[in-house]
């Protein structure tokens, strides 16, 4: 993944990484008027969602589109989400780093990132019903319907956290855009190993953001960074 080689080769050094956002310069002229070329929801939130995974410090959009916004406010709003749940964890991200100790058994990215007072685990969505072909792309000079996207596909699976030996959990909640979430399925603890299970992803769910806090004071302190 080109997100954690840089991270890799900028070590000792932070790295903020880019996520594709909207940019009018990817559209072209279609044979019935203006085709608008630019990544769905999903594909923004995956892309978004990966700069956490790969231990990025700070995420850049490259690039961002009033004009965009407003043909597509589902695709702003996914930005915007996107925003929102990375705001409310940053603090731990800036202090943490990704420890390889998030284990998925379905298709996904996962990892987690140690912090002195939180594990953060965010949890990406792999599992394709219709990808991007050739035929496909040629086609989407045609109309802004006929351009190509990846269309993720429903999935159920289960998430291992490794604890480290040092580090209590106190609670486990779950980030969205719109705050914090009490957990929505089962958590198994066997020794120092967490597993979530039931995890649930799809096209409209790609990504999930989660916390394994330390104390109670974790879940404010998450609420106060998104503002609410």
């Amino acid at each position: 993944d080109y997100l954690r080689n840089t991270r890799n080769n900028h070590m000792p050094l932070p790295t903020w990484q880019y996520a594709q956002g909207l940019h009018p310069g990817w559209n072209k002229d279609g044979l019935l008027g203006l085709v608008h070329v630019q990544p769905d929801p999903q594909e923004i939130l995956v892309q978004a969602m990966s700069v956490v995974a790969a231990g990025g410090k700070g995420i850049m959009w490259f690039q961002v589109n009033q004009e965009e916004a407003e043909h597509s406010p589902a695709r702003w709003d996914a930005v915007s989400d996107a925003g929102w749940m990375i705001r409310g964890v940053r603090d731990y991200l800036r202090d943490g780093d990704i420890t390889g100790m998030a284990f998925p058994d379905g298709e996904a990215i996962t990892d987690m990132i140690r912090s002195g007072e939180a594990l953060v685990v965010p949890v990406i969505n792999l599992a394709v019903s219709r990808a991007p072909t050739d035929v496909a792309c040629a086609g989407a000079f045609l109309s802004e319907a006929t351009v190509p996207h990846w269309i993720l596909a429903d999935q159920i699976l289960s998430v291992t956290v490794t604890v480290p030996e040092d580090f209590g959990v106190a609670e486990l909640f779950e980030v969205t855009a719109g705050g914090v979430a009490d957990l929505s399925m089962p958590a198994v603890v066997d020794g120092r190993t967490i597993r979530m299970e039931a995890v649930q992803l799809s096209n409209a769910v790609p990504v999930r953001l989660f916390v394994l806090a330390s104390h109670e004071g974790v879940r404010g302190h998450v609420l106060e960074s998104m503002g609410l």
